[in-house]
């Protein structure tokens, strides 16, 4: 028989991309931040960062 585990979690309309964006700042940031390079310092966000907003968007 198999096993039937019950989420507490809602399902919404925008299907994994929430669980894709939990994942992306510990997998594929370090990547990109490591290829392109730090920012400086006095502009705020890192090049992983606006990265992530470029995919939601």
């Amino acid at each position: 028989m198999a096993k039937i585990s019950i989420k507490s979690e809602k399902i919404t309309p925008f299907g994994g991309i929430f669980h894709v964006m939990e994942h992306f700042p510990r997998f594929v940031g370090p990547v990109i931040d490591k290829v392109l390079g730090l920012r400086c310092t006095s502009f705020g966000y890192q090049y992983s960062e606006i990265s992530s907003s470029f995919i939601l968007n």
